[in-house]
């Protein structure tokens, strides 16, 4: 049976800032979990309309709460710089240095939002690409009990040792044919992931994921449910 699924465009507050996000949820039933989407690098088609994430909104929306958002200066969502600066200046210099603590204070900001509507609820945090190191940096700091999935993580340019003291259920979906790192990048990364992490490897897929979005959201539902039903039992 197809389930009516509610959209909200709605904005946000992350210290002096308004983010834009769109919340999704079932129409007529009660949610069971809460989602929040990363999105990729906003220069790598990296908006809350990704087809990734905009897909996994969708899909999980039947029976979850979701909250899909654009990072500062994306968008609707509102970014204060120096007036030498420009906003692509402003994330080229991210993707160079590598330096998230801006864009982890946006999913920060992100996930208090979405627990205003779901704080009982048990946490998924997905993120896509770059949204994989937001995510993942923000779940293992606020040291809470949630489910990590992340999509095609940037192996080849994020150091992900963090991983290696991930306590939560934590799943990795890539493809075999990502252009963004090498077998030796993908044999480090895999070593670096504690026990609590399943990797999974696509041999036909590559970075985007494209006609695969259904795939992906199947893939993630049964790893969220098994270990839903993990915790429950505990």
């Amino acid at each position: 049976m197809q389930m009516n699924v509610i959209e909200e465009q709605i904005i946000f507050s992350c210290g002096s800032l308004k983010l834009s996000g769109i919340l999704a949820y079932p129409e007529s039933r009660e949610p069971e979990k809460a989602v929040l989407l990363c999105s990729p690098h906003p220069h790598f088609a990296g908006d809350m309309e990704n087809n990734v994430i905009q897909n996994l909104a969708k899909y999980f929306a039947k029976d979850s709460i979701t909250l899909r958002f654009n990072y500062r200066g994306v968008g609707k969502s509102e970014i204060n710089l120096p007036s030498e600066l420009s906003i692509f200046d402003y994330w080229q210099q991210i993707e160079n240095n590598l330096d998230y603590h801006d864009a982890i204070e946006d999913v920060r900001a992100a996930a208090k939002e979405l627990a205003r509507s779901a704080s009982d609820l048990s946490l998924v945090i997905i993120g896509y690409s770059f949204g994989v190191a937001t995510g993942f940096k923000y779940g293992m700091e606020n040291k809470s009990k949630s489910i990590l999935v992340g999509i095609a993580p940037p192996i080849g340019k994020v150091n992900f040792d963090f991983l290696q003291s991930c306590k939560q259920p934590c799943l990795v979906i890539s493809g075999k044919e990502d252009f963004l790192y090498t077998s030796e990048n993908l044999e480090q990364f895999c070593k670096s992931c504690s026990d609590n992490a399943t990797i999974d490897i696509w041999e036909k897929s590559d970075h985007f994921f494209r006609s695969e979005e259904e795939k992906l959201a199947i893939a993630i539902d049964s790893f969220i449910q098994e270990n839903i039903e993990k915790k429950e039992k505990e």
